[in-house]
């Protein structure tokens, strides 16, 4: 679900300004994980509540499966422990965030007809992300990432229309799921453009451009978890009301 960065020699005489790329990349990073622990507590309080809303029941696996992949992630990161699994993991939870989001977005669409469109373009959409993790699983695949979130943006643009085209009944600041999709819609537009040209022009970009992208990716993940905690916090507020 994250972008890692990979170590490299880097020559002296741009060390230290590397040094510096290195140290803004780690502190977005771990900001990033710190907020997605965060949402898992949060999300863990949800467990068997009653009022809540059907699409938000089992959002707790979101974070859980994230901590699974995020541990061999962090310490891939900070430690090169185990790279390769940690990559393989994550290039495996591309299906999960994917697939997820998704159906947790057709879930909190109303109109049945649009649902079926939706589920054609979520099984294309799996197919194509399937496609391209089979090259070569143990190598970061920023097209599979890329499809992913092109493909949620897409669900979150028919949610729009969805909420938009008939006057809500509901108070959006106190709906989970405007926020999660909100989250996700920033989130993925954010990434998309970065992760194209990862994809498509990995061998010409420079090492600072590529640390650079990564941080402006793992701000999007931030962004991503806050407005997780939101939709959380919402839930919260209203199973406690009267």
């Amino acid at each position: 679900m994250m972008f890692f960065f990979p170590r490299t020699e880097f020559a002296d005489l741009i060390l230290l300004h590397m040094e510096l790329y290195k140290i803004i990349y780690y502190i977005t990073y771990d900001l990033s994980m710190l907020l997605a622990f965060v949402c898992t507590v949060i999300s863990l309080r949800l467990i068997n509540k009653r009022g809540i809303v059907n699409y938000m029941r089992g959002f707790y696996w979101y974070g859980l499966i994230g901590v699974f992949v995020y541990i061999p992630h962090i310490l891939a990161t900070h430690f090169q422990y185990h790279f390769e699994f940690a990559i393989f993991l994550n290039n495996l939870s591309v299906l999960f965030h994917f697939s997820f989001l998704s159906v947790l977005i057709i879930r909190a669409i109303h109109k049945d007809s649009m649902k079926k469109y939706l589920r054609l373009l979520f099984l294309f959409f799996i197919v194509a992300i399937i496609y391209y993790l089979s090259k070569d699983a143990f190598v970061q695949d920023s097209i599979s990432f890329t499809i992913s979130n092109f493909g949620l943006v897409i669900f979150c643009c028919f949610y729009y229309y969805d909420l938009f085209t008939h006057i809500p009944v509901l108070i959006l600041k106190n709906e989970p799921s405007f926020w999660i999709v909100t989250g996700i819609f920033l989130s993925m537009s954010i990434q998309i453009p970065f992760r194209s040209i990862i994809a498509n022009l990995q061998n010409t970009i420079s090492i600072s451009d590529y640390i650079l992208f990564a941080d402006i990716m793992n701000i999007a993940y931030c962004l991503l978890y806050i407005f997780f905690i939101k939709a959380c916090l919402c839930c919260i507020q209203i199973r406690k009301e009267p």
